[in-house]
């Protein structure tokens, strides 16, 4: 609708005629900017379920075609499109048109969820490494050393989604053995 934040947001356009947000101009903006990051609130309520003992995570892609999962595994199936369309790209981004987009997404959660989103701050470190950043990307290295050490719900994902093989070249220095 016209008029409210979310629609200011997605007029500011970058240079490469993307939609792009800063979300620390107005605190309307600011609020408007939680519905960009997608359904991390039933992500939530699971990781603080989960934070002591994890269940595994459910794979769609091990499942018949038929298959029609069920409402608590919905959650992890947007969970796990969510790391493979928005966070593993990174990886092999280069772009640093792309790679501030994503940081300008990533600095917003990892704000908002503090250490409690290890994968946020794990990838937004790699985006700070890419743009020539060592010293922050360091910063969010441990800030995901933390919350992984802190959470078996974190530890699983990054198992089952095979994060730690694929960030090796970004992370491998800061894993200590209790988190792999």
């Amino acid at each position: 609708m016209g008029g409210t934040p979310i629609h200011q947001i997605m007029l500011h356009q970058d240079e490469y005629g993307e939609t792009i947000s800063d979300l620390k101009r107005s605190r309307k903006a600011s609020s408007a900017g939680i519905f960009s990051v997608g359904v991390t609130g039933a992500v939530r309520q699971n990781e603080l379920a989960q934070k002591k003992k994890a269940t595994p995570l459910f794979n769609p892609f091990t499942q018949p075609s038929y298959y029609i999962p069920n409402q608590s595994q919905m959650v992890d199936v947007w969970f796990t499109v969510d790391y493979l369309v928005n966070y593993l790209p990174i990886i092999t981004e280069t772009r640093p048109h792309k790679l501030h987009k994503k940081q300008i997404m990533l600095t917003e959660l990892v704000q908002r969820m503090s250490t409690d989103h290890p994968m946020a701050a794990l990838f937004l470190g790699i985006c700070e490494q890419k743009m020539g950043n060592s010293e922050v990307a360091s910063t969010y290295y441990q800030l995901t050393s933390r919350g992984l050490a802190n959470s078996d719900y974190w530890r699983t994902r990054f198992q089952s989604l095979k994060i730690y093989e694929s960030c090796t070249d970004y992370f491998s220095p800061y894993l200590s053995p209790k988190n792999k």
